[in-house]
Order: structure tokens, then sequence, then C-alpha cells
């Protein structure tokens, strides 16, 4: 079976997505967060895979929450697991750098190595 889905990037389910869902049995309470745009734990993200629906889907829909995940080995163990698909996993550890709020601490410079090589700055160490 092809699933026709069209996800508007505001994350809320149109008519054809909400009907791919109730075709595949995924549970209301899945469905409903999924009709407010709430990003989905792993148990979620479980039962879309196990209900079906394809990696194309699931990944969609998390695009379009904009939610960085923060996955431990033991959930990307857990979802493997499941079988949920090597896409819909390798989405999921490349949102934090993808979603994630810039570092408001840019890195600090690194040492000038002019700096440490000059042994007419001031403050160069004078070896005896």
């Amino acid at each position: 079976m092809v699933c026709a889905f069209i996800l508007s990037a505001c994350a809320t389910l149109n008519d054809n997505d909400r009907a791919a869902l109730e075709r595949h049995s995924v549970s209301p309470a899945l469905t409903a967060r999924m009709s407010h745009g709430e990003p989905l734990a792993v148990p979620d993200i479980i039962e879309l895979s196990r209900k079906g629906l394809p990696a194309s889907f699931i990944i969609h829909y998390l695009r379009s929450t904009q939610a960085p995940y923060s996955l431990k080995v033991d959930d990307v163990t857990q979802l493997k697991n499941a079988g949920v698909s090597p896409d819909v996993i390798n989405y999921l550890l490349a949102t934090p750098a993808a979603y994630s709020p810039p570092n408001p601490y840019p890195p600090p410079f690194p040492p000038d190595p002019y700096y440490y090589s000059n042994p007419f700055v001031p403050g160069y160490p004078m070896h005896h």
C-alpha cells in the first residue's frame, strides 16, 4: 500500500495524513499529539514504524516539528531493535545540530602562536 501524504511546515496534519494514520491503526492519543504538531517521543516513533507508516512520512512529520532529539545509546538500541528505519534514526541523530539554538558564547580564540614563540613579546617565558 502506498501512502499519500503532505505535511505542512507548521506540523499540523491534513486530511490525507489523518487518513493514513487511521488506515494504519495509529492510536488516537498519538494521532491527537501529531494533530497538534507536538514533538514525538521514542515510543511514538516506534509505534508509527510498527504500524507500517513509511520512513518518509515519519521523517517529514519530525522535520515539520523542528524538534531536536538528544538520543541516548539506549534510545538508539530501542529504535533499532523495534525495526525503525535507519533513515529515521539517522534523521533523529542529526537534529541537535540542525535545530538546537546557536551557542550564545563563541569558542575562545586559539592561542596566538606568534605570541608564544617570540622572545621580544613582553611576558614571553624566559628560560635561563
